[in-house]
């Protein structure tokens, strides 16, 4: 959406073939989109969910940013987990 998101995207790809492999690179990008796009259908259904239950905004955004959070995590954990191999 916009010229940032050009610049993000070209980054990702960039970073998407320097940390990879040639035998790892389908996978790990396969990986990110399967991630990037269930996002967008979990946000989607968080949300609908909260609504639903007439939650107001500031607990709504206060669930969404732990959710934010609690990826961010996720990521770090995966960046720092040590593999089998190692």
């Amino acid at each position: 959406s916009g010229t940032a998101s050009s610049i993000l995207w070209t980054a990702h790809g960039a970073y998407m073939v320097l940390s990879s492999s040639p035998k790892t690179l389908g996978y790990l990008t396969g990986l990110f989109y399967s991630i990037y796009q269930l996002s967008s259908l979990f946000g989607n259904l968080l949300a609908a969910l909260l609504f639903t239950f007439d939650v107001n905004l500031t607990v709504f955004y206060l669930i969404l940013s732990l959710v934010g959070l609690a990826s961010v995590g996720w990521v770090y954990w995966l960046v720092h987990y040590p593999s089998v191999s190692q």
